[in-house]
């Protein structure tokens, strides 16, 4: 599968191979990072 990088809006931000947030491209050439909860709550995550 060819991804084309004009139409990616969203990319997974992983740590250690752990889904750690998701990186968004918005309007105006700027990007959103968002972190997931379950990362977030973790108390044993890495830093």
């Amino acid at each position: 599968m060819r991804i084309d990088p004009k139409t990616l809006t969203t990319l997974g931000v992983h740590l250690h191979g752990r889904r750690i947030g998701a990186l968004t491209r918005l309007a105006g050439e700027r990007q959103f990072f968002s972190i997931d909860p379950a990362y977030s709550d973790d108390p044993e995550r890495p830093p």
